[in-house]
């Protein structure tokens, strides 16, 4: 797991290319932070991208990245695993990486963790963040959409995602994706309102904050844990 207490955590590294073995010097980004010209670089998907020397063939460097927001308090990690089954172990880390982290402030406020296994997860959740949108409500959102709209939108073959590209006063859009190949399929949009309700709903006591935490759980924040 990196360290993003490291003095310099983005250190040169070699790396094999895929396609025809060549290794490659890189300089990999592992730590992003609000502002920083390197998110943009992200959501363009050109984030630790590696064009060969060689044969000119690109790809993407499969490593773990960290975006950390001292002001909310916030840590979003991307880890990329072969085993679905890591994400216990995953979780584990990501606590006692938080708990480091953010040492002191006020104790009464904990520390906003999202684990993350896939670059488009981790993309939304930096721009959930950065648009002071709460990831849980969102991923209740497209539970309802997914059981509402079974025969519509399968949850097996799409994925929803918050689409931060084409903001709306009133509305929030979610984009359909094919979870293999990452094609837009087509959107949808929410009313802010229902959001705002829901959001006051889960925050209206104990016992309904309660319910929205025990629905997710942990910090793999996700609807796919509803649907499973």
């Amino acid at each position: 797991m990196i360290d993003p207490l490291a003095e310099a955590p983005d250190a040169p590294a070699q790396v094999d290319c895929p396609a025809c073995g060549e290794p490659q010097d890189v300089t990999p980004v592992t730590v992003l932070q609000p502002g920083d010209p390197q998110l943009e670089e992200l959501f363009r998907g050109k984030l630790n991208v590696v064009e060969c020397q060689a044969c000119g063939q690109t790809f993407a460097l499969q490593i773990p990245v960290v975006f950390r927001d001292d002001d909310s308090r916030t840590i979003i990690y991307y880890l990329p695993l072969d085993d679905q089954s890591q994400v216990g172990e995953a979780e584990d880390q990501m606590v006692s990486l938080a708990d480091r982290l953010f040492v002191g402030g006020d104790i009464e406020e904990e520390p906003i963790c999202r684990l993350t296994t896939t670059t488009r997860a981790f993309i939304e959740k930096i721009a959930l963040s950065v648009h002071g949108l709460d990831d849980r409500v969102i991923e209740y959102i497209k539970y309802q959409l997914f059981t509402q709209l079974g025969s519509k939108i399968d949850p097996v073959r799409t994925e929803l995602l918050y689409d931060f590209s084409t903001p709306l006063d009133d509305q929030l859009t979610l984009a359909m994706l094919d979870r293999e190949t990452g094609a837009a399929q087509a959107g949808m949009q929410v009313p802010v309102a229902y959001y705002e309700e829901l959001c006051a709903t889960f925050a209206s006591g104990p016992a309904m904050e309660a319910e929205i935490e025990d629905l997710f759980g942990s910090v793999y924040v996700t609807v796919d844990k509803l649907l499973s």
